[in-house]
C-alpha cells in the first residue's frame, strides 16, 4: 500500500515538474519573440501571407464574343464581373483568386492581373475598379466586332448608346491596342 502511495506521489511531483518546465520554455520563447524588431515581424508576416495564398486562378474572357457583347457590353456590370466586385477586400480576392500574375497601369491605377481580369484597390485595400483586360486585342479588331464608340476622349472611348440605362462602357486604349474595358455607372 505504501509503495502505491509513493508511486502516485512520485507521478504528481514529475507532472508538476514537467508543467513548470514547459511554462518556463514558453515564457522564454515569448520573450525571445518580443525582442525581434517589428520590421522583421512584418516581413515574416508578409512572407507567410504570400506563401499561404493559393496559386493564381486566371480568368479567361473573350471580348470579341457574342456572350461578352450581350453579358458585359450590353448589361449593367458596374458593380463587378466574373467574381470580382467593387468593395471586395484584397484578402477576399486573394483567397478566392490567388496571388496576382502581376500589375499594370490603367489610367493611373495600379491594377492587379488575374488572366483577362484586373482589379485596383483603394487606400483601405478594397476593390475600387474592376477591369476586363484583353490580351492582344487591337482597336481595329475591337471596333470591327463592337462598332465604333459613341465618344472618344483621347485614348479613352465610351460606349453609351442608351443614356437612359444605368451604365457606360469605358475602353482604355494606347492608340493601337485595347488595354482595358470597364463597365461603370452612367456618366
Amino acid at each position: 500500500m505504501f509503495a502505491l502511495i509513493g508511486f502516485v506521489i512520485a507521478l504528481l511531483i514529475a507532472g508538476i515538474g514537467y508543467a513548470a518546465y514547459n511554462a518556463y520554455q514558453n515564457k522564454n520563447a515569448e520573450h525571445h519573440h518580443n525582442d525581434q524588431p517589428a520590421s522583421s515581424e512584418q516581413n515574416q508576416s508578409n512572407t507567410n501571407k504570400e506563401s499561404e495564398l493559393p496559386e493564381t486562378q486566371p480568368v479567361s474572357v473573350d471580348v470579341n464574343s457574342d456572350s461578352f457583347s450581350e453579358n458585359y457590353m450590353n448589361s449593367d456590370n458596374s458593380n463587378g464581373y466574373e467574381g470580382f466586385y467593387i468593395g471586395d477586400s484584397k484578402d477576399s480576392i486573394e483567397k478566392s483568386h490567388g496571388k496576382p500574375e502581376g500589375t499594370m497601369d490603367i489610367n493611373g491605377n495600379e491594377a492587379h492581373l488575374y488572366g483577362n481580369m484586373a482589379v485596383s484597390y483603394d487606400n483601405n485595400d478594397q476593390v475600387d475598379h474592376v477591369y476586363v483586360v484583353p490580351s492582344d486585342m487591337t482597336t481595329d479588331a475591337f471596333t470591327d466586332f463592337h462598332n465604333t464608340p459613341n465618344e472618344k476622349r483621347g485614348d479613352t472611348w465610351y460606349y453609351d448608346k442608351n443614356k437612359d440605362n444605368s451604365y457606360t462602357i469605358k475602353v482604355y486604349t494606347d492608340g493601337s491596342d485595347v488595354k482595358a474595358i470597364e463597365n461603370i455607372e452612367q456618366i
